[in-house]
C-alpha cells in the first residue's frame, strides 16, 4: 500500500503532491485540535460539538486529498470517498453552527426537540443533497495526472456551498449577539471563536468553489496560495483553541 502511494505521488505534479500532503496535515492538526478542546472540559456540550466540527473538517481534508493519492481506482470507489468527504464536511459545519446555538441560548433551549428534530432533519438533508449533485467524473483539463475532476449539479451547490453560507452565517449572527452583551473577558474569547471561524468557513468556501470553477481553481492551485489558505485554516482553528484553553461555562 505504501509503495503504491509513493508510485501514484510520483506520477502526479507538484500541485497535486502539494494538495496531498497540506491537506493531509491540515486535516489532521484540525482533529488533534478538535481532541485538545474537547479534553479541556469533557462534558461540556460546547466543547463536544466544536470537536465534531473541528474533527468533521479534519475528514473531509482528510479523505479528499487521499483521493489523488488512489487516483486510479474505479470511479465507483473515488466517489463513495468523495461522498465521505461531503457527509464529514457539512455534519461539521452543521455542529459548529450548533455549538453556537447552545452558547447563545443554553443546552434546554438547543436540545428542545423543537429545535433539534428540524436541525437534524435539514442537516440530513443538505447531505443528501451534496452527495446527490456532487460527483467526480473523468477529465483531462485541470487534473490529467490524476485523471478525475468534480462535477457539480444545482442540488449540489444548494447542499455544500449552501450549507457552508447558512451555518456560517447562524454562527456569525449568533457569536455577534454573545458579543455585544459579554463581560470583557469573555468577549475577547467570543471574538477568538468569531475570527477562527470566520477564517476556516472564508477559506473553505474559497476552496470549495475553487474545485468547481476553472478561474478560481487555477488561482488556488499556486503553490504559494494553496499552502497559504491551508495554513490559515490552521490558524483559525489555533484562535478557537485558545478561546477554550480554559474551559468555557455556560
Amino acid at each position: 500500500m505504501t509503495l503504491l502511494m509513493i508510485s501514484e505521488l510520483n506520477q502526479n505534479g507538484v500541485g497535486d503532491i502539494t494538495h496531498v500532503f497540506s491537506g493531509l496535515i491540515t486535516g489532521i492538526l484540525l482533529i488533534v485540535v478538535g481532541v485538545i478542546t474537547l479534553f479541556r472540559n469533557r462534558n461540556n456540550h460546547v466543547n463536544q460539538a466544536f470537536l465534531g466540527f473541528l474533527t468533521g473538517i479534519g475528514l473531509y481534508f482528510c479523505i479528499d486529498s487521499s483521493m489523488f493519492i488512489y487516483s486510479e481506482f474505479a470511479f465507483d470507489i473515488l466517489n463513495l470517498l468523495r461522498d465521505l468527504s461531503i457527509c464529514c464536511l457539512i455534519i461539521g459545519l452543521s455542529l459548529g453552527a450548533f455549538a453556537t446555538i447552545i452558547i447563545q441560548y443554553g443546552k434546554s433551549t438547543a436540545f428542545n426537540p423543537r429545535i433539534l428534530i428540524p436541525w437534524v432533519i435539514g442537516s440530513v438533508l443538505l447531505v443528501g443533497l451534496g452527495i446527490i449533485g456532487d460527483s467526480l467524473m473523468s477529465g483531462s483539463d485541470h487534473h490529467a495526472d490524476a485523471h478525475f475532476e468534480y462535477s457539480r449539479l444545482f442540488l449540489g451547490w444548494i447542499g455544500i456551498t449552501g450549507s457552508m453560507i447558512l451555518f456560517s452565517l447562524i454562527i456569525t449572527v449568533n457569536l455577534l449577539m454573545l458579543i455585544r452583551d459579554s463581560t470583557a473577558d469573555f468577549r475577547i474569547r467570543l471574538l477568538k471563536i468569531l475570527a477562527g471561524f470566520i477564517i476556516i468557513i472564508s477559506l473553505l468556501l474559497i476552496f470549495d468553489i475553487g474545485f468547481t470553477l476553472e478561474v478560481i481553481e487555477s488561482l488556488i492551485e499556486n503553490l504559494i496560495i494553496h499552502i497559504s489558505m491551508h495554513l490559515g485554516i490552521i490558524i483559525g482553528s489555533i484562535l478557537i483553541l485558545n478561546a477554550f484553553w480554559s474551559p468555557l461555562t455556560e
